[in-house]
């Protein structure tokens, strides 16, 4: 199975990364920095530059996903709630028409 992951250079991003390459499923990882994902694409995964607050960034790794893992986010404590809007509520509703529109399985 081809899997798309969001947030995969985090903490949890990067585990699911690799449980599913252990698995024997292709992993794709869409990342805003592919400077910080040096680490997944020496274990296998790879690496899509994009952003999940630039919808036309989605359309292809998307269209090629079996799965996805949507785990991209972003939170600091006293920090301007448009940012947390933007990333959280926004980038999330772009993921899901994405998806919606790849017909990308959801279980």
């Amino acid at each position: 199975m081809r899997c798309l992951v969001t947030g995969a250079t985090g903490f949890i991003g990067s585990h699911v990364c690799e449980v599913l390459l252990s698995r024997g499923h292709e992993v794709t990882a869409l990342v805003r920095s592919p400077a910080k994902a040096g680490p997944l694409a020496e274990k296998g995964v790879e690496v899509v530059e994009g952003d999940i607050t630039a919808p036309a960034t989605l359309q292809q790794p998307m269209a090629d996903a079996d799965a996805l893992f949507h785990l991209a986010a972003w939170y600091k404590i006293g920090a301007d709630p448009r940012r947390a809007h933007l990333i959280n509520v926004q980038g999330t509703r772009n993921v899901l028409e994405a998806m919606a529109r790849h017909e990308v399985d959801h279980g």
